[in-house]
């Protein structure tokens, strides 16, 4: 994959330990990568493809980093927001049980993973989505 060598490990502890050099260094934020990471938090607010607001793209961000980095970039955090990620994260989770163990599992999973994409396409885009899932 043109990764070279000498960065590859040999085991689970020597890649903790370059994990671990590694994020030293890179997890501390200066005010250039805060400044970088709130312009692309700005810029993706309300827009494709996950039409949410700044503080929910703030919180989500935060999820994902970790509270460490997310309060090193000074991101923002939404108690709703953080309820309703994490419902989606116990709604995943109930779709991957049903989907590999139910015997027509993945069939209702992927009706139910539809009805949603298309309600979610419907909130975010209006009227012209429908003309878009009538089309279909």
């Amino acid at each position: 994959m043109g990764v070279d060598e000498a960065l590859l490990s040999k085991d689970v502890r020597e890649e903790r330990a370059l994990y671990d050099a590694m994020t030293e260094r890179q997890f501390t934020p200066d005010d250039d990568s805060r400044a970088l990471a709130h312009g692309l938090l700005d810029a993706m607010a309300s827009k494709p493809p996950f039409y949410l607001p700044r503080v929910a793209l703030h919180t989500l961000s935060r999820r994902l980093v970790g509270d460490r980095l997310g309060d090193a970039l000074r991101l923002r955090h939404s108690r709703r927001w953080e309820r309703a990620f994490g419902g989606l994260a116990r709604l995943a989770a109930a779709h991957d049980r049903v989907e590999r163990r139910a015997p027509l599992g993945r069939t209702i999973a992927h009706g139910f993973g539809q009805l949603v994409t298309e309600r979610i396409i419907r909130q975010g885009l209006g009227s012209a989505s429908e003309s878009w899932a009538g089309s279909r």
